[in-house]
């Protein structure tokens, strides 16, 4: 753990008890939706770090001086956006599958996985199918948002704290359905 790292700071409006257990001793992380998580990252871990988002300034405001090798913040244009980085249209929808794959592009494989950006349900599922067994994705807004607990109906969570949830990777699932419900959410935005 580096010496500057301090706990105490709050991420998540104070649901962040999951995410800072997780991610401490993390080898590499991977991220959707740049922000106070990333810099918490790369100030208290030594984890490498990939991370999409779709707002150049969110990417822009992160600094990566310090540990630039261990860290790769990728842009993927989604057209105009209105707040949080959601499209306005669907204009740039051949970025779409971009934003949701970049992150494994980079001979990595996670160990833990924040989903906190767009396309959330696509990018779990992708990470799931992704994944190697026992990584763990952590989930933000889960619990206040119903519309994101179908990815139950492919594996469940077995963790959870305030708004997040964590799932870790099984050996098994059923990676047909997986698939068929990733391609549903291709074009979901939140």
């Amino acid at each position: 753990m580096p010496n500057n790292f301090i706990p105490d700071i709050t991420l998540f409006d104070g649901d962040d008890y999951l995410f800072k257990k997780y991610v401490k001793n993390c080898d590499i992380y991977f991220e959707y939706g740049v922000g106070k998580s990333t810099n918490y990252v790369i100030e208290n871990t030594k984890a490498k770090i990939v991370a999409v988002d779709s707002d150049k300034k969110w990417i822009e405001s992160i600094d990566i001086s310090k540990r630039k090798k261990d860290i790769r913040l990728n842009w993927i244009d989604l057209g105009e956006l209105e707040d949080w980085g959601r499209p306005k249209t669907y204009s740039h929808r051949k970025n779409f599958m971009d934003y949701i794959s970049v992150v494994w592009q980079f001979n990595n494989i996670a160990d833990v996985i924040l989903i906190d950006g767009r396309f959330r349900v696509a990018c779990f599922l992708y990470c799931l199918l992704k994944s190697k067994p026992g990584s763990v994705i952590i989930f933000d807004d889960y619990t206040n948002r119903s519309y994101y607990h179908i990815v139950e109906e492919i594996i469940p969570f077995f963790d959870v704290y305030g708004r997040q949830a964590a799932f870790k990777v099984p050996k098994k699932f059923n990676n047909n359905e997986a698939n068929k419900l990733l391609d549903k959410f291709i074009y979901v935005f939140d």
